[in-house]
């Protein structure tokens, strides 16, 4: 039963991740620091720290916890060039924002003097990232290398001598997989999506992160003695696991025993006619307990 649960219990993962959307993992906000260096336009400052003019020109690209990267970087050439999103509206494929992806700067970074009537039909989009054909800039331990590309004027950007303080988490893959929240079945993909599975009526298996079945009720009632002469009492006993409720009845009119609880130990009326006690217990899930004992009476013997 235990086996059939978590199954079921994957299967409702797959759904929810079906439906589930992409999420990056989170890190810690920072900024790029240096320089990309182009052959044809030069240096490309990426933060006013590089020179010491943040007082006179305060320029930056900085990158926030989601690895979005925003601000301007400075060419003495080509002017300022952005990260922000109003400026890569219309990039030329993808993903126009600039982000940080599992160690690659992601989408695009735009020349703000492209575009322009006086451009030359340069728009001064810079691609920062291509898987076909592959290229593109990279990110581990904080040092940025590869090449970005931008057609007509940027040429080939070497990012070697860029550095970040931005520190990406890993993806989710070794923490992956069902778990327990006190009562709640989770699961926690790949990429990060936590998604509830269900929650247990019962409890949640500490290594499989699945619902545990609720056991039965287990026990029994028993009545002593149960041969009595008439108008003798017995006692009823029971004593009931895994239930959450229960009652002993009794099937004679004449009396009117009733008794409620999980365990007890209880006399009886006075015995008029053999009678039946009955116990029915209720536990979790639906699952039930029902259980009889009999006080029947001695032979009437008579010698002859």
């Amino acid at each position: 039963m235990e086996k059939l649960r978590i199954v079921l219990a994957g299967c409702a993962a797959l759904l929810a991740l079906l439906a589930a959307p992409y999420v990056f993992s989170q890190g810690t906000a920072g900024e790029i620091t240096g320089y990309f260096w182009s052959d044809t336009i030069g240096w490309v400052s990426l933060n006013c720290q590089n020179h010491g003019t943040c007082g006179t020109s305060n320029y930056r690209l900085a990158v926030d916890s989601a690895g979005v990267v925003t601000g301007y970087a400075w060419s003495d050439n080509v002017g300022w060039i952005s990260a922000n999103s109003a400026d890569l509206a219309g990039c030329p494929s993808g993903t126009c924002a600039a982000q940080f992806v599992d160690g690659n700067l992601t989408g695009w970074m735009r020349a703000i003097a492209g575009g322009t009537p006086q451009s030359g039909g340069w728009d001064g989009f810079i691609r920062l990232y291509s898987v076909s054909p592959a290229y593109g800039v990279t990110e581990s331990g904080g040092i940025l290398s590869g090449y970005a590309w931008g057609d007509t004027v940027m040429g080939w950007l070497d990012a070697s001598y860029a550095v970040t303080t931005y520190e990406e988490e890993p993806p989710c893959a070794d923490t992956a997989g069902y778990y327990c929240d006190g009562l709640n079945s989770r699961y926690l993909s790949d990429q990060c999506v936590d998604s509830l599975i269900a929650t247990c009526s019962y409890a949640c298996h500490a290594t499989y992160g699945a619902c545990i079945p609720a056991p039965s009720p287990e026990g029994e009632l028993t009545v002593s003695p149960s041969i009595v002469i008439p108008g003798e009492t017995v006692i009823v006993s029971w004593d009931i696991d895994d239930a959450t409720t229960c009652t002993v009845t009794e099937d004679n009119d004449s009396i009117d025993d009733s008794w409620s609880g999980l365990a007890g130990s209880e006399e009886s009326s006075p015995i008029d006619i053999p009678t039946t006690y009955t116990l029915q217990c209720d536990g979790l899930e639906g699952l039930t307990l029902t259980a009889t004992a009999r006080v029947n009476f001695r032979p009437d013997w008579q010698e002859i």
